[in-house]
């Protein structure tokens, strides 16, 4: 829920409908049963899930993940593949996707900037 304030940790008190947005998005990526967790609690795999769930739940216009799918196994990683491909399609979203492995990139990614020691050296 602290994706509602822009915050580290959680420091404000949340509403009914606001527990349910945070819940609802851990649904969705079929998580729910680490609500009650810390995070530090959490696998490695799910973690990835929790802060995906944090950066939509204000529905943001640009997602920006940077090697997001990091320490994942390859199920993880095809699964949180499709997952991005999802938001991606939606139209209100625009995404930037960081990775060092081509494998991780997901399908809807139609622009790709190649960069070597700090400059493009290939563009898409």
């Amino acid at each position: 829920m602290s994706g509602l304030f822009d915050s580290i940790g959680l420091y404000k008190k949340t509403s009914p409908d606001q527990e349910q947005l945070a819940l609802d998005w851990l649904k969705l990526f079929r998580i729910e049963q680490v609500a009650k967790l810390r995070l530090n609690q959490v696998s490695l795999e799910n973690q990835r899930f929790c802060l995906l769930a944090r950066a939509m739940i204000k529905s943001p216009a640009l997602l920006i993940l940077d090697e997001a799918a990091q320490g994942m196994d390859d199920e993880q990683r095809v699964l949180f593949r499709q997952t991005i491909d999802h938001i991606g399609r939606h139209p209100d979203v625009s995404l930037i996707y960081v990775s060092h492995y081509e494998a991780d990139i997901p399908q809807v990614v139609d622009r790709e900037l190649v960069l070597e020691e700090g400059k493009v050296v290939k563009k898409v």
